[in-house]
């Protein structure tokens, strides 16, 4: 059969995607030419050439380049194959027993069916056709309380859907991306095939969940001996106080700087950046500092000295009150003296600065805020031998409104990295629906170990605590 021949002339052709993938149809049958996918072509007799995708049968390998009568799939312009490619397993040990009865010379397994007078043989280790309706995945996997792959997650997907659907459309060290991740299946099989992954989303939750699954796959793929391959959770618009205050006074200034909208420029000591053309001053990183009236005075001068303007901002946590009354002298100054110099006062959590940093980023508006991490308190109490209660429930949100939306618990904690225990990941109440704030534990020894619980809000602000436990 000249298979690339036929392909060339086939009746219907439709360009899937940008990579080059084509769907060509005959009838009910059908060849998608994608990244390293195995064809298989057999002719009736009247000649028309029958096309049809194959699947791995019993083992997930990877197939590398395939021929068909002398067609290197893979490198022929007619069909765009790609190398690099894993099917699952459609066949179960019993089907294979009892279908595939026959073994050829060279030692291939195969059956023989026959259809409309004719006899077809189909080798095991080329498969069935793959339909576009996929019933062979069962959705209990990712929701039934017995599997071990289920976290709880209202959107959880099973694993094995994922799994067809990334070795179908991406090769082997390429990018996947997910940008409403939710519980993080798509990148955590992801990381299990060996494929680079972004994964996005608006929650603190999703993120923290998504995180800790990518830790345990590779936990689990590669052991505890090895340190867990680099990935880092960045936050858009979300800045947790804390952190912020760990910044050098040169970090804090260019952060904040950057982020409403300014350029860094050290034009004198009391000048720190530029906003279209307006000098700009940063407070001190923690959030107990003060603007004080020195500050106030010591910024007008350098305003007006260095730049010639009579406009300034200063940017910081707090104002103390004669900060506030200095600005407003300085101001009262207009129409009276050459040298007055406006000042705005723009608390960092004040809706003023939102509005600058969201006049250059709309879409940003909805995202922007300064976060606390929740106050976490652990109360432990022994229950039973091995078995001991955890107890949450006087935790607290620090931000406004906030409340405590997930607690995830490692009762196996290594230093590093935090990896949630099975089934501690998203609990909840059965009666209300809300976050499980007590739980228990059933230790499979007694002995010291180290238990670590990580606390989120519904504002963003998360925190994990560490303590060590004498097992008895």
């Amino acid at each position: 059969v000249d298979l690339v021949g036929t392909l060339a002339q086939a009746p219907t052709v439709q360009r899937l995607d940008q990579h080059g993938a084509h769907q060509i149809g005959h009838g009910m049958s059908r060849l998608v030419a994608g990244p390293g996918r195995v064809v298989v072509a057999s002719t009736s007799r009247d000649q028309r050439v029958q096309v049809q995708p194959r699947m791995q049968a019993h083992q997930q390998v990877l197939l590398g380049v395939r021929q068909h009568h002398g067609v290197d799939l893979a490198a022929e312009p007619g069909t765009q194959a790609r190398p690099e490619h894993q099917y699952d397993a459609l066949y179960k040990d019993i089907t294979l027993s009892m279908h595939y009865k026959h073994i050829d010379a060279q030692g291939r397994r195969y059956r023989v069916q026959t259809k409309g007078g004719k006899d077809y043989i189909t080798y095991e280790d080329e498969g069935m056709v793959c339909d576009s309706v996929w019933d062979d995945i069962n959705a209990q996997d990712a929701t039934s309380p017995i599997m071990g792959e289920r976290i709880g997650y209202p959107t959880q997907k099973p694993e094995k859907l994922l799994q067809r659907m990334i070795t179908a459309c991406s090769p082997v060290g390429g990018v996947v991306a997910d940008f409403f991740c939710g519980g993080g299946t798509t990148p955590a099989v992801a990381q299990l095939l060996n494929r680079r992954w972004i994964a996005c989303d608006q929650s603190r939750i999703a993120v923290a969940i998504t995180s800790d699954r990518v830790a345990k796959v590779v936990r689990d793929k590669v052991g505890t001996l090895f340190p867990v391959p680099d990935f880092t959770v960045e936050h858009w618009g979300i800045y947790e106080a804390p952190r912020l205050e760990s910044y050098t006074p040169a970090q804090f200034r260019e952060f904040v700087v950057r982020a409403f909208g300014g350029r860094p420029e050290e034009i004198s000591p009391a000048i720190h950046g530029v906003r279209h053309g307006v000098p700009l001053y940063v407070g001190e990183p923690s959030r107990d500092s003060r603007i004080t009236k020195e500050d106030v005075a010591r910024f007008a001068k350098a305003v007006y000295e260095k730049r010639r303007a009579n406009h300034g901002v200063m940017l910081a946590w707090n104002f103390g009150p004669d900060a506030r009354k200095a600005a407003e002298i300085l101001a009262a100054r207009e129409n009276k003296r050459v040298d007055f110099v406006r000042l705005s006062l723009v608390r960092l959590e004040a809706d003023e600065f939102r509005e600058h940093v969201v006049s250059k980023h709309p879409d940003y508006g909805p995202l922007l805020s300064f976060i606390q991490p929740p106050e976490v308190r652990v109360v432990v109490q022994r229950v039973k031998p091995l078995v001991y209660e955890f107890d949450v429930s006087e935790s607290v949100s620090l931000n406004k409104d906030g409340a405590i939306a997930n607690v995830q618990w490692d009762f196996n904690h290594k230093p590093g990295k935090f990896i949630s225990t099975q089934g501690y990941t998203f609990l909840r109440d059965k009666k209300t629906g809300r976050p499980a704030l007590i739980v228990q534990y059933t230790f499979p020894k007694a002995g010291a170990v180290t238990v670590a619980c990580s606390v989120q809000d519904d504002q963003g602000g998360e925190r994990t605590v560490v303590q060590t436990l004498q097992v008895e």
